[in-house]
């Protein structure tokens, strides 16, 4: 199934995910601010915060500034349609990003430390790879001249898919704040996605729409992380 090959505004479908992270950015902060605590805390038998937990305002604010990410990338920066798959599973991963995580971070009570350091740290340089890059690639294709091109700049002459590098990063963010080490699979199995799926499908698309075009960039350029692979 080639998702990268027809163009649409799908807009009913954008605003179909862009409603499910609001009601997910609403349940989560309930949960960490609200009447729901208590009742998620207690099904893990988990206790319930006495005082505003500085890591949770974190959270909240990782959400909002994923919401504004991807709201850009959808209704300024994609320009294919947005299959009928990713209705599920769009919205599923941001169920694990937007809910899970927060929920797992209801038992870290504490003060922000090291951890939380490293996990803002991930999710600012993550979420700056693939906007930036994603804004890159799009001025470039705003350009009359650069049609039938691929384009090799910027960011992307660095990594193939540096915005996928970029979701990696910003997700494993996520993890680090939370606390949980369970929260840890979720951008192991995002980078396996990536790895196995995502990016092979996507190779596939560039090599049949660019040929020797991509054939000379892919022979050298990393595919995902820079001097690596």
């Amino acid at each position: 199934m080639d998702i990268y090959s027809k163009t649409s505004a799908s807009l009913g479908r954008k605003w179909f995910i862009t409603s499910t992270e609001l009601a997910f950015i609403t349940l989560a902060a309930l949960i960490m601010f609200g009447s729901l605590e208590p009742v998620v805390a207690g099904w893990f038998g988990w206790p319930v915060a006495d005082h505003v937990v500085a890591r949770r305002v974190v959270l909240i604010m990782f959400n909002l500034v994923t919401l504004a990410r991807f709201s850009l990338m959808m209704f300024v920066f994609l320009k294919r349609e947005v299959h009928v798959a990713e209705l599920i599973s769009v919205p599923v991963a941001f169920f694990l990003y937007l809910l899970v995580f927060p929920v797992l971070a209801l038992p870290a009570q504490g003060p922000l430390d090291l951890w939380d350091g490293l996990g803002i740290a991930l999710f600012l340089i993550g979420g700056a790879l693939n906007t930036i890059g994603e804004a890159q690639r799009y001025a470039f294709k705003r350009d009359p001249m650069s049609k039938g091109r691929l384009f090799t700049g910027g960011l992307f002459a660095w990594s193939q898919h540096v915005n996928y590098l970029g979701d990696v990063l910003w997700v494993a963010g996520y993890a680090f704040v939370a606390h949980q080490i369970w929260g840890g699979l979720i951008p192991l199995v995002l980078l396996s996605f990536f790895v196995f799926s995502g990016i092979p499908a996507l190779d596939k698309h560039l090599a049949e729409h660019y040929g020797e075009q991509y054939t000379d960039y892919a022979a050298k350029t990393k595919k995902l992380v820079p001097f690596v692979w």
